[in-house]
This record gives structure tokens, C-alpha cells and sequence, in this order.
């Protein structure tokens, strides 16, 4: 009887932990990449994630950001940790990022995940990192997540793609975890009808100021192109169609402008 309680008990929270997990990708992320490039979707509280285990790495971290998610917060933390939801072989750990010269990036960044405990910890999960660069992780990257933040503070509700692209790199740290070449950032606000507005970054893995931003903006279909992916595939066609093609004046979209992406 016990058993039985705990299965279902187990089966509740899962589909419960599910359904909270997939608001993130509502919207849909297709894989364009002959034969697939996603192994496995891993589901957290505050986003989900498109693994690959051969890279070790997440391809794609999707999350969706509200005004009340990311004003206050619980604090940061520091305890980094190997996902024991993958398998041994699949699983990026501490020994593979130690003495390697490169920072535990976050994909879907802690100061966005720390609603709560639970969520702030999970986004601690190195399934949602990637080797990253300190000049690019300490500096421009955590600014245009700062920026996001900004973003969804002043339009109510946006949602997020973030991911790794690995052309032509086959740098390796510790055991076969690879250093993406570029990395990215996509992002749909959804605001009014006839007034929704989605644009995005493609950043090399190297040294980034944020005051440089605007020279890697990128029409959000050439970066779905060079990642193999389909982001928010679920809108209604024409629309995405249009948002996609379209180059965004990012800073217009803020009544306040953000001091170092905006500036």
C-alpha cells in the first residue's frame, strides 16, 4: 500500500513539475538538424532544457520571465552540481571545469532563477552550463542578462531562448565536455496584438563589452539557421514569419534605457 501511495504521489508531482516546466517553451523549439541534435529535455522549475550528450552541453535553455519572477529574490548561492538526472557518461561534472581555464556559464542565468529556493538551485545544475570564457561570462554576458531582466520588468512577460553553437570547435575540458564557438540569446515579448516583438544576439565565446551589443544582434532567422533550431514555432505562422525577419531597435522598446546596453 505504501508502495502504491508513492508511486502515485511520485506521478502527481511529475506531471504537476512537468506542466510547470513547459510554460518555458510554450511557444515551441523545433529541431531542424537531420537525425536530431536533442538526446534529451530536462525539466526545471524556472526553464527547460535541449541536451546533447555527446557535447555534454545544452543546446537550447528556454525560460519564461515576469515582472514578479524577477523583482526580489532569495539570494544566490554558490553550490554548483552535476545533474543526476543524466546518465555518468552523458553528465558534465566539477572535475571537468577545474583547473580549465573556463567559467560554469549559466544558460538560464541564477539572478533570473531565484524566485525561490528550489528554482535558484536547479538553475546550479551544470546541465544548464556551458564552458564559457571569463571576459564573455563575467562581463557583456551577464549585463545582456541584466538586460533581459529590464525587459521583463517593463513589458509584464517575456520568454527566452538561450543556447550553444558549436561550429567548427572541437575543444574539449575534462572529460569530452566541449566549448561552444558562440552562444546565443533570442527573446519574444509578446505585448499587444500587432505590437509583439522577438530579436536576438549571436556572441562569440570570447572577450565581450556589453557597449559593443549592437554589432551582434542578429535577425533572429540566421540565428535559428546556424543553431539548427525552430524557436517559437507554435505563434501563428505569418507572424513568425514577420518577427523573425525583422531587425529590432532594442533600446526603443524600453522607456527607461538600460545604462550599458542602451547607452
Amino acid at each position: 500500500m505504501r508502495i502504491l501511495v508513492a508511486i502515485l504521489l511520485a506521478a502527481i508531482w511529475s506531471s504537476t513539475s512537468s506542466a510547470a516546466c513547459h510554460q518555458h517553451d510554450e511557444f515551441g523549439i523545433k529541431d531542424r538538424v537531420k537525425g536530431g541534435q536533442i538526446d534529451r529535455e530536462l525539466c526545471r522549475e524556472g526553464y527547460a532544457v535541449g541536451y546533447n550528450e555527446y557535447y555534454k552541453s545544452p543546446i537550447w535553455v528556454a525560460y519564461k520571465i515576469t515582472k514578479s519572477s524577477v523583482e526580489g529574490g532569495v539570494g544566490r548561492t554558490t553550490k554548483f552540481k552535476a545533474d543526476m538526472d543524466l546518465p555518468e557518461e552523458s553528465r558534465a561534472t566539477l572535475w571537468d571545469y577545474k583547473y580549465s581555464g573556463y567559467d560554469r556559464g549559466h544558460m538560464a542565468p541564477s539572478a533570473t532563477m531565484d524566485f525561490n529556493k528550489n528554482a535558484r538551485d536547479e538553475s546550479y545544475y551544470l546541465s544548464n552550463m556551458t564552458p564559457q570564457i571569463a571576459g564573455l561570462n563575467q562581463q557583456g554576458w551577464k549585463y545582456l542578462e541584466a538586460f533581459f531582466r529590464d525587459i521583463a520588468i517593463e513589458h509584464k512577460t517575456a520568454y527566452v531562448v538561450t543556447g550553444a553553437i558549436f561550429d567548427g570547435n572541437n575543444r574539449t575540458i575534462g572529460n569530452g565536455v566541449h566549448v561552444p564557438s558562440h552562444l546565443y540569446k533570442v527573446i519574444y515579448i509578446p505585448r499587444t496584438p500587432g505590437n509583439e516583438v522577438m530579436f536576438g544576439f549571436l556572441i562569440p565565446n570570447e572577450n565581450f563589452n556589453i557597449k559593443d551589443l549592437k554589432k551582434y544582434q542578429m535577425p533572429v532567422k540566421k540565428i535559428q539557421n546556424r543553431a539548427g533550431l525552430d524557436f517559437f514555432h507554435k505563434l501563428k505562422n505569418s507572424l513568425e514569419k514577420q518577427l523573425e525577419k525583422s531587425r529590432v531597435d532594442y533600446c526603443a522598446i524600453m522607456d527607461v534605457k538600460e545604462p550599458t546596453a542602451c547607452e
